[in-house]
């Protein structure tokens, strides 16, 4: 099988999206088309764009580089206890800025109205229909994360 390698320019690097944090990188939200058809084994890698957080950067450096290496909805994504760090808190820069943030309201969730959005300082009920199109929390624990510098 071929090797595939997708790649975007991103506009934020807040350690949300994506969320290189506590041994894997997550993409759950944002980039719901790269999201939701990506399949395991794929490549994945974020560059700069001309500005990275409102600040002129050098366009086309690498922020990170990731292989797919499992793939979960979000119910699962929610209930995995393994992801329970990345649901946001306010104990640290990183922890503030967990991707973890649709609570399922149900065992069998079927559409937006499923999910409740937990507080948080990244996305609002305004992204939701948005983030939750992309159906799918691509995972990698194997990746490189160098940020924007």
């Amino acid at each position: 099988m071929a090797i595939r390698l997708f790649s975007y320019k991103q506009k934020h690097d807040l350690g949300f999206a994506p969320n290189p944090f506590h041994g894997y990188l997550t993409l759950a939200n944002c980039k719901p088309l790269i999201r939701k058809h990506k399949r395991v084994g794929d490549w994945i890698a974020g560059f700069t764009s001309n500005y990275v957080n409102g600040y002129k950067t050098d366009p086309g450096k690498l922020i990170y580089l990731m292989k797919v290496t499992e793939i979960l909805d979000y119910y699962h994504y929610w209930n995995d206890p393994r992801f329970e760090v990345k649901k946001p808190n306010n104990s640290s820069k990183i922890d503030k800025n967990g991707d973890n943030i649709y609570k399922p309201l149900c065992s069998q969730p079927q559409t937006v109205n499923d999910y409740a959005l937990i507080e948080n300082v990244n996305h609002f009920e305004n992204d939701k229909f948005r983030d939750l199109s992309g159906k799918f929390i691509l995972i990698s624990d194997y990746y490189f994360y160098f940020g924007q510098e």
